[in-house]
């Protein structure tokens, strides 16, 4: 299921299907290129506000305001072109590295945090649903998982 926009607005494209050329000055680019590139500076840097709009502005040569509306379309796009089981599985697995980055530290703090971070979202998000019997699992949480993309449920632990 997509996020479809208002009918009243336009489609907006898929900004990571645009090719971005390699031969061709920023300031240049077509709205769409430019679009395309700023997504994947997003995407590397991990949010859009870490993205230097006065910055990036001088370097396509349009106004700040054009990189925060460019930023704006690019976040429309991707709720109008992301199926749900899409940002689920996306945060999934930044869930997932993060706890391998805390293994890797060799820090239970961290992998404590990651957990009860993942454990909250998968509880907010209906993925994860609190058992509603009782068991002494030995101070273990005691959930139902319903997997995403599964319809099936597993209960954990046994």
């Amino acid at each position: 299921m997509t996020h479809n926009p208002k009918k009243s607005q336009k489609t907006l494209p898929i900004y990571w299907n645009i090719p971005i050329p390699e031969d061709k000055d920023p300031k240049r680019f077509s709205t769409n290129e430019r679009r395309a590139q700023l997504l994947l500076m997003i995407l590397e840097k991990g949010d859009p506000n870490l993205i230097h709009k006065s910055r990036m502005a001088a370097y396509y040569g349009v106004n700040q305001s054009t990189v925060s509306r460019d930023i704006q379309m690019i976040a429309r796009s991707l709720r109008d072109n992301t199926t749900l089981d899409e940002i689920q599985f996306q945060i999934d697995v930044t869930f997932r590295k993060l706890r391998i980055e805390a293994l890797r530290r060799d820090d239970p703090a961290l992998l404590l945090k990651v957990n009860q971070s993942w454990i909250s979202w998968l509880f907010d998000t209906g993925t994860v649903e609190r058992a509603t019997s009782k068991h002494d699992l030995g101070g273990q949480l005691d959930i139902n998982v319903r997997m995403w993309g599964d319809q099936n449920n597993m209960e954990t632990p046994e």
